[in-house]
């Protein structure tokens, strides 16, 4: 009796349920009555059935390969214990199932891993390329596994960090460190149990981790609420604001700082709440002086000043030069020193016309009785006439930038300043006389008629 197989279980159960082999009755009766079929069953078919199996029994299987497909795109399931089926091939339990369909007849196999390859370049394609599905699977399972244990572990992992950045306030590193560390092995373990290695004992560790962070928690919560009252602790706002303009450089500052802003910190911070902060601040030291920050000019990080004594003159300064200057006041007021309105005066810019005017007017009063003076100027030309009668000497500047020089000139007699401006005018290459003044007037007053008149055509 020769029992050699000669079709095997799983090549006898993929022809039976392939289309292509209903086009041969008696090769479909053959595998119907038979499991496993072996050389004896074969010798007893006729000899054109036995001369098909020993010739084209392999071409059939080949053709019977091209039928199937995926029968979705998640084609394959992880499963575990008594969740395991059987193969519809061999009849072997796995853990690993791919599911099949007949592109002809519909009929759906599920087959493992080792049987699906039986349908040749299909089966071998689903087996390459089912490794990110198996492994997406196995990460539910052991997901489901571990919130068993520890109930919402995956929120607890996703939140570990954004409990700092939740803070209302910067959080140092030698408060936050620890708990970002154990953050980090926490994320680690839970990683390393999805990926199925060693579930009981990262399971008791991971736990143990969970447990004790709940203590540094609470050590954060402390300290925000020791820290937060106090107004030049930096804010979460702040820390927005120095990422959000690449100046990480300064939170490192902060940070040595123990969250604090100090005098050399303040200055690169224009964060809005900060500035109107500051502006508050400010005014509580030089209200008495007669000046008082306005208003804060977000866009160009500055505060816009006046001073009661100087006819509502609009001054602007950046609160980055003002602060560098002034923030021993709120910061370090252990200096001995006073405040100094020149300094001030000399770091503030005036841009508005009507300031721009006042300021030229009071400095046309108190030179007057110089040799050198204001002989004219037009704010919205933006120029001004410096002239020396006696010499017969003119010299045409640019307005806004001889206030930004000499505006002290409107409120102090500096007569250090008085003679830088004696110098430049004598400096100055391109000075003009009375009668190329009166001629450059002439042109430029006819221009304007010539202006006026082609808007009214």
């Amino acid at each position: 009796m020769n029992n050699k197989l000669l079709i095997k279980k799983k090549e006898r159960n993929k022809l039976l349920y392939s289309e292509i082999t209903k086009q041969y009755p008696w090769l479909l009766t053959l595998l119907k009555e038979n499991e496993k079929i072996s050389l004896e069953d074969i010798e007893k078919l006729d000899r054109d059935q036995r001369v098909f199996i020993e010739n084209v029994l392999q071409k059939l299987l080949l053709e019977a390969s091209k039928e199937w497909k995926p029968d979705s795109d998640v084609f394959v399931k992880v499963l575990e214990g008594k969740e395991r089926i059987r193969c519809s091939l061999c009849g072997t339990p796995n853990r690993y199932i791919y599911y099949i369909k007949n592109k002809i007849n519909q009929q759906k196999l599920n087959v493992g891993g080792d049987c699906v390859k039986e349908f040749g370049e299909i089966g071998e394609w689903m087996h390459k390329n089912s490794t990110n599905i198996i492994k997406g699977q196995v990460k539910v399972q052991n997901l489901a596994k571990i919130n068993k244990h520890i109930p919402g572990v995956e929120s607890i992992i996703s939140r570990w960090s954004k409990i700092i950045d939740a803070q209302p306030i910067y959080i140092p590193t030698d408060i936050s460190k620890e708990y970002l560390e154990l953050g980090l092995k926490a994320t680690q373990l839970f990683e390393e149990i999805l990926d199925g290695k060693g579930f009981k004992e990262r399971s008791i560790e991971l736990t143990h981790i969970i447990k004790i962070s709940e203590d540094y928690i609470k050590d954060i919560t402390d300290y925000v609420a020791k820290k937060k009252s106090n107004k030049f602790t930096a804010t979460r706002e702040i820390c927005k604001f120095l990422k959000r303009t690449k100046k990480e450089y300064v939170l490192d500052m902060i940070n040595k700082d123990k969250g604090e802003i100090k005098w050399r910190t303040a200055p690169r911070i224009g964060e809005k709440e900060f500035l109107f902060l500051l502006k508050e601040e400010y005014n509580n030291k030089i209200l008495n002086e007669g000046y008082e920050i306005t208003g804060v000019n977000l866009d160009k990080e500055g505060f816009n000043i006046i001073n009661r004594d100087f006819d509502m003159i609009n001054f602007f300064a950046k609160h980055s030069n003002f602060t560098l200057e002034f923030g021993w006041l709120l910061f370090d007021q252990n200096i001995d020193e006073d405040f100094d309105p020149l300094k001030l005066l000399n770091l503030c810019e005036v841009s508005d016309e009507p300031s721009l005017d006042t300021i030229i007017s009071k400095i046309k009063k108190n030179i007057y009785r110089k040799h050198i003076r204001i002989i004219d100027y037009d704010v919205a030309k933006n120029s001004l006439y410096l002239g020396d009668a006696a010499l017969n000497e003119y010299l045409k500047l640019n307005l806004v930038e001889f206030v930004s020089r000499y505006k002290i000139l409107a409120f102090y007699e500096e007569e250090k300043l008085h003679k830088k401006l004696i110098e430049e005018f004598k400096q100055a290459p391109n000075k003009i006389t009375k009668k190329e003044y009166y001629r450059d007037k002439e042109a430029a007053s006819a221009a304007e008629r010539e202006f006026s008149n082609n808007r009214l055509l």
